[in-house]
């Protein structure tokens, strides 16, 4: 209905002892509409109980469900027609522009690597890793990573927590070698597992030169999007 309560009663309660008389309402409501079919309809007495309790029940669920059913149906409009990247994913204005960079100017067949992962331990205690930020390159800009995230999604946390099965270590080891050092051995590894970009976190590496194994596209002050040479 759209009514303000609040600005229509002052009630010691708040909204409470609205939302119960609402409430109570519809089941009395619900209770009246049964009673009113049920005597309607020519019906065994040992079916009457039975019919009446469906159709209270039915009615019940109606009312549960309507409001929440209306309110999504009436946001889909706004919601597809909101392009905005910033209420969708968590992150800097940086690394927000950043991703809305890539997404302009990369395709979805394109895979990226990355410097982001969580692998240390901080003062003996392992780092929690479920934080998105860990898995944000892959969800913000919508494309493909070499490997991201901590060391349990992609190895057995029942035998070692921080351990990566072989190939992620190599995946690892490439990424964090392009960004820190990179050479026409690393470069051309990663060319072949299909890398094309590279989305760097400066404050992971000291390194701010990739040429000639790739050319900075992007840059601010926290991320580099970098273009790998030699396809």
């Amino acid at each position: 209905l759209k009514v303000n309560w609040l600005n229509n009663f002052n009630l010691r309660g708040g909204l409470t002892p609205i939302n119960l008389l609402i409430t109570s309402s519809y089941f009395l409501l619900s209770f009246l509409i049964t009673d009113f079919i049920r005597k309607r309809k020519q019906l065994s007495t040992d079916r009457r109980c039975l019919f009446s309790t469906s159709l209270l029940f039915l009615y019940l669920l109606v009312g549960a469900v309507t409001y929440s059913a209306s309110s999504h149906l009436n946001s889909l409009p706004s919601r597809a027609a909101s392009n905005d990247l910033r209420n969708e994913i968590i992150g800097s204005d940086n690394t927000i522009n950043a991703s809305e960079w890539v997404m302009k100017n990369s395709t979805n067949e394109d895979i990226f690597a990355t410097n982001r992962f969580c692998i240390k331990k901080f003062d003996g205690v392992k780092a929690i890793c479920a934080f998105p930020k860990f898995f944000g390159v892959s969800a913000a800009t919508r494309r493909r990573l070499l490997i991201e995230g901590p060391s349990y999604s992609v190895g057995d946390v029942r035998e070692n927590w921080d351990l990566y099965p072989a190939w992620a270590k190599e995946r690892l080891d490439l990424s964090r070698g392009f960004a820190d050092n990179p050479n026409a051995e690393i470069t051309a590894k990663l060319r072949e597992y299909g890398v094309d970009w590279f989305y760097l976190f400066k404050e992971n590496t000291a390194n701010r030169n990739w040429e000639p194994y790739g050319t900075v596209k992007y840059e601010n002050t926290e991320v580099a999007i970098i273009q790998l040479n030699g396809k």
